[in-house]
This record gives C-alpha cells, structure tokens and sequence, in this order.
C-alpha cells in the first residue's frame, strides 16, 4: 500500500505556478490635496508571499483623482484619452531574492460582509512584470470596472481581494545559492527578522522568555558558572575535613600516648 502511494506521489507533477490570496478591507476615503479638490489615497500594509523558506514583500496602493489637477494645455489630449477620475490599484514590490519578477494578478473588489458563496464583485485580471522598489498598476484604464465600483463606494468599507500567481521556480532555494559555496547572494530573510525583532510583539515575547529562564531554565553559561562554584565549595570542604581528621587522628594518638603509663604501673 505504502508502494503504490509513493510511486503515485513521485508521479504527480510540482505545479509550474504558486498562488497566493491577501484580502485587506479598508475604506475609500478622500485626502484634500488643495480647497477644491481632493484624492482617493490608500496604502495597505505590508504582506508577503512565502513559500519554502523564500519570501517576496509586496504592498498595494488605491490611488485616484476627482479632476485635473494643474493641467496644461499640452495635456488636453492625454485628458480625452484617459478619465480625469480614474481610480487605479498598484502593486508595490518592496524587496525579494531578485530584481524583476513576472506574476498574474488578480484584483476583486467587493462588500465587507460579502460571504456567500457567489458575492456581487468586480474584478480584473493583468500579466505584469514588477521591478523592485517600483509600483505597477493592477488594473487597467480600458476597464474601469474596479474604478468605478471604488468611486461608487466611497466612505464605505470594502474588501479587496489580491490574488498573486508566480512561477514556482522563483521559490526554490537553489536557486539563489553561490556555485562555489552554499551562502545566499542576498540575505532576503533579512527584512523580516528586522521587522520582528523591531516589533511590539517580538520585544514583548523577548521579555517573558527572560522571565522565564529565571523562573525555572538555566542557561549554559550559568549551568558552568554554578559547577565551578559548587566545585569550589567541595575543595573547600576536602580540606576542612581532612584538616579536622588530622586533628582527630593527632589527638587519639596523643590520649593513647599518655594512657600508656597508667596501665603498665597498674600491671607492675
């Protein structure tokens, strides 16, 4: 039985692509940028997309206008080709292994609540190719589905779904080894541990793991210094009792010595 399911999984195919799914709900909500007009202006938190020990840091942005904003005469054809109002979304590549990456997106927007089985949503599907510490739009001006269901929806909270798909390969650790020895060219693990160690939480599970090594744990440096200090107080109590069975020893000799007259005059 064993047999069969390993010759099985030997025969199943590695999927030539990953996917990942981040939802993020949040609010479309205006910034002024002057007394007549303002943006929507939206940045999610940072997430990552993880898979065997190898991480790319992303972010996504919603960013639009309600009107021209200082425009000149040079751009009024720009101005009929493209809405004044578009809402657009971006993907932001923070940090990875590598510089360039080619991924799909997925963008769906829909309610907060939104949990049936079939929700009513928008969507818009794009094949991008993302340079590290730039932004590329998801979403395209020809569709403006995503944008006008955003406009539509502003003051509200919405959730917006992001499904990532990259190539499998981008994930295999192999690949970012040195040929001569097995250390990464880059350190991209990095960026997390810093971020932990910087965070809240991280700190706060430092502080009760020391609390608890002086509960109970006793860490290697401790366990020597307690063994050479208790082998310390064991020499100290070697000599003090051989130096009290030396007395012992010198004062029996010396009550044997001076008992000796006694019994031989008793015996006389």
């Amino acid at each position: 039985m064993s047999t069969e399911t390993a010759a099985v999984e030997a025969e199943t195919p590695r999927p030539s692509r990953i996917g990942f799914c981040y939802e993020w709900n949040t609010k479309i909500s205006k910034r002024p940028v002057s007394d007549d007009d303002s943006v929507i202006l939206i940045v999610s938190p940072k997430f990552a997309t993880v898979h065997d020990h190898v991480s790319f840091q992303w972010s996504m942005k919603i960013h639009g206008t309600t009107g021209r904003l200082n425009g000149s005469d040079d751009d009024l054809e720009e101005e009929f080709d493209s809405p004044s109002d578009y809402v657009a979304v971006e993907l932001y590549f923070v940090d990875g292994p590598i510089s360039q990456v080619d991924l799909r997106a997925v963008v769906r927007v829909m309610q907060k609540d939104a949990m049936t089985e079939q929700p009513e949503m928008v969507e818009e599907r794009s094949t991008i190719s993302m340079q590290r510490g730039r932004c590329c739009e998801v979403t395209d001006k020809d569709r403006t589905t995503v944008s006008d269901y955003l406009k539509e929806n502003v003051d509200r909270i919405v959730k917006v779904s992001l499904l990532i798909k990259m190539d499998a390969k981008l994930f295999d650790p192999y690949t970012y080894l040195d040929k001569v020895s097995p250390t990464p060219h880059k350190s991209f693990l990095t960026t997390n541990y810093n971020a932990r160690v910087n965070s809240k939480v991280w700190r706060r599970r430092s502080r009760k793991k020391s609390v608890r090594d002086e509960n109970g744990k006793v860490s290697r440096k401790e366990k020597i210094d307690v063994e050479k200090k208790f082998a310390e107080v064991m020499e100290q109590e070697r000599e003090r009792v051989g130096l009290l069975f030396t007395l012992v020893w010198k004062a029996v000799e010396f009550s044997t010595t001076d008992g000796d007259g006694p019994e031989s005059s008793t015996s006389r």
